[in-house]
């Protein structure tokens, strides 16, 4: 019951912290939401595909966003996923995160296609990653159900691009601003939005009220 507890007042501070001050979200992200970290190493074996799924968006978050505020890695995370659930992308969360790796600096994810070792060098920076890694899967259900505004997840499901905020991609002019967080700035894609893929306990409307 206490984790449970914990991971919804750490949703809520999240929430909060997106809509605050970088201070802030600095006091949110050291003293709130993660106390204690897991002790995950980068080389442990992954038996399970649940556990490959989270150690790719944990690499992700990790070299894509570990220096920026914990709400704003989230919202990387968070970017990964939605992409999952659109059949514009890959299905799984390691086939977005090293789609085109093949091609030298071409891919979607710098860090995938730059022939540099992907292990973590930072242990501790990547047992926070893990952690953001479970605690944003765990916000799946919320943000696959497409919810509608004034909803504080309905900007977070709309989340399918990103880049830093000091460079201007010419795909960004073509795509809705929706925010930045820290130094990345997010976008909506409506063509990757349109293409989700229905959750897999979705219920037509016309059933919903009478529970079928």
């Amino acid at each position: 019951m206490f984790r449970i507890f914990a991971s919804f007042l750490a949703w809520v501070l999240l929430l909060s912290a997106m809509c605050g001050p970088a201070q802030a979200s600095s006091v949110f992200a050291f003293h709130m939401a993660f106390p204690k970290l897991l002790p995950i190493k980068p080389t442990a074996p992954l038996v399970s595909d649940v556990g490959i799924e989270k150690y790719c968006l944990a690499l992700a978050i990790y070299h894509e966003a570990r220096g920026e505020p914990l709400h704003g890695q989230f919202a990387v995370g968070v970017t990964i996923l939605n992409r999952v659930r659109s059949n514009a992308y890959p299905d799984t969360v390691c086939g977005v995160v090293y789609q085109n790796s093949e091609r030298l600096h071409r891919c979607q994810f710098s860090f995938a296609c730059d022939r540099r070792s992907d292990v973590p060098k930072n242990a501790k920076a990547f047992a926070r990653s893990m952690d953001l890694a479970e605690f944003t899967t765990s916000m799946k259900s919320k943000l696959e159900h497409n919810p509608a505004y004034p909803s504080p997840f309905a900007k977070l499901s709309a989340m399918t691009h990103y880049h830093r905020h000091d460079v201007r991609p010419v795909w960004s002019k073509k795509l809705d601003r929706l925010t930045q967080i820290g130094s990345h700035v997010f976008f909506k894609s409506d063509r990757v939005v349109r293409k989700y893929r229905l959750p897999a306990d979705y219920v037509p409307v016309q059933f919903a009220s009478v529970g079928y």
